[in-house]
């Protein structure tokens, strides 16, 4: 979320489902500092629609719009 630059806008996404965690064992995970981490509620909201959504923003140009999103009812 943060830094960027001219031709590399900020907001990629990345899924982390437990088949990835898996494959660090025992290993330690976490986000980087710079890395935001989002938990929707999947009463609410798909997990894997959300990434879709975003990877589809960061696609097109748009993640800028993301970047002040605010939509509680979606999340953990």
């Amino acid at each position: 979320m943060s830094g960027g630059s001219k031709g590399q806008p900020v907001g990629r996404c990345l899924f982390v489902s437990r088949e990835l965690l898996r494959a660090f064992a025992d290993e330690p995970v976490m986000c980087a500092s710079f890395c935001k981490r989002v938990r929707p509620n999947p009463d609410a909201y798909a997990p894997e629609l959300l990434y879709l959504s975003l990877l589809e923003a960061y696609d097109s140009g748009e993640m800028l719009s993301f970047q002040v999103l605010r939509v509680p009812e979606i999340l953990t």
